[in-house]
């Protein structure tokens, strides 16, 4: 029982990293479209638009991400779809 509430309390922790990040991203993206007196054209997604690839250091980041949550064991909730659960 206590493993499942530690489990669920990290899980927790890395949505609330995530939504944090993304956050700051949308106020960054939001910022520079104002400085630059321009917007861009299309949906955004974290690092750039749809259909970009993102930046190599949000890339690097949600892997580790990925393999620390190898590391601590399956995560069921995993939204992104990353190398969960494909590590080992």
């Amino acid at each position: 029982m206590d493993d499942n509430l530690h489990q669920n309390q990290i899980d927790e922790h890395i949505r609330a990293l995530r939504n944090e990040a993304n956050r700051l991203r949308a106020e960054r993206a939001a910022r520079d479209a104002r400085e630059s007196g321009t917007t861009q054209a299309g949906p955004t997604v974290a690092g750039g638009r749809a259909g970009d690839h993102p930046p190599a250091r949000v890339r690097l980041g949600q892997w580790l991400i990925d393999v620390g949550v190898a590391v601590a064991g399956n995560d069921p909730d995993h939204d992104r779809g990353g190398a969960t659960g494909h590590a080992a």
